[in-house]
């Protein structure tokens, strides 16, 4: 399964050249008008990069990331803010990054910088998911262990394998 992104933002026009872009570095992208829709997305499929406009009559972009980092920890969140709002933007754009999102670009942004940014969290991503592969095949090694000592001992040697709290540490 390739990279998937979702790109939140009610610009319409904003959306499809972010899309085009980061179909170039070879991302699969969906696209919500606001956060709500990006919850809702998120219930269904999984995302590794999302890109969230801070500032959206619908749900606020701060709002926004609380929930997605809450219920999706594992994507990378890049927090997208301009136009007139310059300088609230800035100050938004560094309050999203301590409330959860991985990175910032003040917009319009440099396809260049844009570019920097989706490489630099395409490592962390290719890091968690290796992370996940180990702790899941230790996992499995768990389970394979616990199943041949059941097979081995049964059920009830398996349980009385476990130590026996003396008097003094039981709750």
């Amino acid at each position: 399964m390739g990279l998937r992104a979702l790109i939140v933002d009610q610009d319409v026009e904003y959306r499809r050249a972010l899309a085009s872009a980061l179909e170039t570095l070879g991302y699969g992208c969906l696209a919500a008008d606001h956060g709500w829709d990006a919850l809702g997305i998120l219930e269904y499929l999984d995302c590794d990069l999302i890109f969230i406009d801070l500032f959206n009559p619908r749900m606020e972009g701060i709002d926004a990331i609380m929930a997605l980092r809450f219920r999706h920890p594992r994507a990378r969140i890049v927090a997208v803010a301009g136009d007139w709002r310059t300088l609230r933007a800035e100050k938004l754009l560094g309050f999203a990054r301590e409330l959860g999102a991985d990175a910032a670009l003040l917009k319009p942004f440099d396809p260049t910088a844009m570019g920097a940014v989706v490489a630099r969290l395409a490592v962390r991503i290719a890091e968690d998911v290796a992370h996940q592969t180990r702790t899941d095949a230790q996992e499995r090694d768990v389970s394979q262990r616990v199943a041949i000592r059941a097979r081995r001992n049964g059920p009830v040697g398996v349980l009385a394998q476990r130590p026996r709290l003396r008097a003094t540490e039981q709750l």
